[in-house]
């Protein structure tokens, strides 16, 4: 039992041993690992230890153009001063220039504003003058056309009063003629009636109106005294006529007086003149 013990003991030392000599050499590999990397790093050192003395030397040439170039730069801003001196005397006289143009801008905008309005001015009145030479035109032509239009109508109206006066004269002669007739034989009526009565005075107070129509004769009463002969008189059944005679009733035993009329328009009685 106790060289069992033993041997586990000494087992596990050996393994433990191992275990170290593991250790060991992985120590050593990282060592060796470490020690190239040293030397690359030395070398790497090296190298920028070179290029730092070659960055040295340019930039001590840098350095000595740089000043040279501030001293260009310094010569520069005097004569950037002057051309910046001569500039702002530039710009006063351009702003002067400026101004002034906008001066002259303003009042070419204002007059420019005139001549427009005046322009719209010319337009409106173009246009009223238009209207009204289109509206004298439209009224010459609607003069022209009533002027003849009234003048054909003055012609129709002309040829048709002297029909119709020549239609009257007619007429009137064959109502006078017809009165001629038939006045002999009312008087003899009226004779005959009178004869058996005493003569009365004709009455005043009314009058006959002796009409002709367009269907045959008319007979009516009207109040007051006959009118003249020749005068024209308004009816409101038969319009206008004018008195050709004045007579006897034709009514046996009648003593107010008659006055035969002819129908005519006041216009187309040439000469008549009203009661």
């Amino acid at each position: 039992m106790l060289s069992r013990l033993l041997h586990i003991g000494v087992d596990k030392r050996l393994e433990r041993a191992a275990w170290k000599i593991a250790e060991l050499e992985t120590l050593q590999s990282r060592i060796a690992e470490i020690e190239s990397s040293l030397k690359a790093r030395a070398d790497a050192e090296l190298v920028l230890l070179r290029r730092l003395t070659d960055c040295h030397v340019k930039f001590e040439l840098t350095r000595h153009r740089l000043g040279n170039l501030t001293a260009q730069v310094s010569d520069s801003e005097v004569s950037l001063q002057r051309e910046r001196d001569r500039a702002d005397s530039y710009s006063e006289a351009l702003a002067a220039l400026e101004r002034r143009l906008a001066d002259m801008t303003s009042g070419r905008a204002e007059l420019h504003a005139e001549l427009e309005k005046e322009h719209a001015l010319r337009v409106i009145a173009e246009q009223a003058v238009q209207r009204l030479q289109m509206r004298d035109a439209e009224m010459e032509e609607r003069l022209r056309r009533l002027t003849e239009g009234l003048e054909l109508g003055v012609s129709k109206v002309s040829k048709m009063l002297a029909a119709r006066r020549d239609s009257y004269e007619r007429m009137v002669a064959s109502l006078t003629q017809l009165a001629e007739r038939l006045h002999p034989l009312l008087e003899r009526a009226a004779a005959a009636t009178q004869a058996a009565a005493a003569p009365a005075p004709a009455r005043e107070d009314q009058h006959l109106r002796f009409y002709m129509t367009g269907s045959g004769y008319e007979l009516t009463v009207v109040e007051g005294p006959p009118p003249q002969t020749h005068a024209v008189v308004n009816g409101a059944e038969h319009g206008s006529g004018v008195v050709m005679k004045l007579g006897r009733s034709p009514l046996p035993g009648d003593r107010r007086c008659c006055a035969y009329l002819l129908p005519i328009e006041a216009a187309a009685a040439p000469g008549a003149r009203r009661p």
